[in-house]
């Protein structure tokens, strides 16, 4: 496994996202291009990488208007052939909000590996209402671009939206096949109004490559915490793009659906989220065989949340019992909430000791 990084500054951030692969991949080929910036040169032998330098470009027309896919998937073709001679036979897109958490348990087995929880419906051939549109149009008012699409339609919709993204793998032999064989007009048609993860998957259908989504590679929806952004490592949005479509349509069903195949018939799952959420796992539970006992709210530290008590197999009553107030009581709890059961721990609990010596006693 070789990797693809560009960026336009070695800031803290670019610097943990390669050190996060180092400490996982010591030796991989690692192809750091500096995308209009500085000679990156000076770090090459601290970081263990190999730097290049090009005219910027990087993801997207509305961050540099000199972006096109053309230029996109040259600039990588150029870079598999370098990681070729270097001895992979894979190349993995990074890039500055990427970690490494671990490295990849399983050999790819097709020739695109797209990110394992994201799928983009909202633009292109992946979104149904323009994909049915072109369909509709007479074949002699569209692009040629587009004309390839709707004959392609079925593997656009097949797709089910696309996700590549940071942490995508090429197989390197057949990508440099497609785009040797790819005329150069039809580089040019490829999706160019947009960032870059839409020209990888959009050239996969064109090329006939085969293409699988890795549930190793995932999208995460909170900043990394590594000295960027002081004060603001918090914020939605810092690091990785499509937040919604992870956390709205993807998380709590996905995870409500495990829980419910892995416990046993009436099992029981307490489970606990954020106010802000709450709702999300309540549909969630509404959706699949659950019984909710109750939702309590609850303060954690200075975060509301929400606790949901529910059992497995039971979803005749679901929906009724997702009305219930969040306030509703834990099943152990009486009309005095929790100062009888806190009364009770405080009682089992080993009476206080004085202490005879230590700064605290001269307090």
């Amino acid at each position: 496994m070789a990797f693809f990084h560009q960026t336009n500054a070695l800031n803290s951030r670019a610097n943990f996202s390669i050190r996060s692969v180092r400490v996982n991949l010591p030796h991989a080929p690692y192809y750091l291009l500096s995308d209009g910036g500085p000679d990156f040169s000076e770090a090459a032998g601290e970081l263990n990488v190999s730097p290049f330098r090009a005219e910027g470009m990087h993801l997207s027309q509305s961050f540099n208007p000199n972006f096109t896919c053309q230029g996109h998937l040259q600039r990588i073709a150029q870079a598999a052939r370098w990681a070729s001679q270097h001895g992979a036979a894979y190349l993995m897109i990074w890039e500055d909000d990427t970690r490494m958490l671990k490295p990849m348990q399983t050999i790819p087995d097709v020739d695109l590996l797209t990110m394992g929880n994201i799928d983009n419906k909202h633009v292109g051939f992946w979104n149904s209402d323009i994909r049915e549109k072109s369909m509709k149009t007479p074949t002699e008012q569209l692009a040629p671009a587009d004309q390839r699409r709707v004959k392609q339609q079925d593997k656009f919709a097949a797709r089910k939206g696309y996700s590549a993204g940071p942490g995508s793998v090429l197989r390197i032999d057949p990508f440099l096949k497609a785009v040797d064989a790819t005329p150069a007009t039809d580089l040019r048609d490829m999706y160019t109004y947009t960032e870059q993860d839409m020209c990888w998957e959009d050239f996969a259908i064109g090329n006939d490559l085969r293409i699988r989504r890795n549930p190793e590679v995932q999208q995460v929806t909170w900043a990394f915490n590594d000295g960027e952004f002081v004060g603001q490592t918090t914020e939605p949005g810092r690091n990785l793009r499509c937040l919604e479509c992870l956390d709205a349509c993807k998380l709590y069903p996905a995870a409500v659906a495990e829980f419910c195949r892995v416990l046993r018939p009436s099992g029981r799952a307490a489970l606990l989220t954020n106010e802000a959420n709450a709702g999300r796992l309540a549909e969630a539970l509404a959706s699949g065989p659950w019984h909710v006992l109750c939702r309590r709210k609850l303060l954690l530290g200075h975060m509301e949340a929400v606790l949901f008590l529910a059992r497995a197999g039971e979803d005749a009553r679901a929906c009724e019992q997702l009305e219930t107030k969040g306030s509703m009581r834990l099943p152990w709890e009486d009309q005095n909430g929790r100062r009888t059961w806190s009364s009770m721990k405080a009682s089992l609990r080993q009476p206080m000791r004085a202490v005879a010596g230590g700064k605290k006693s001269r307090r």
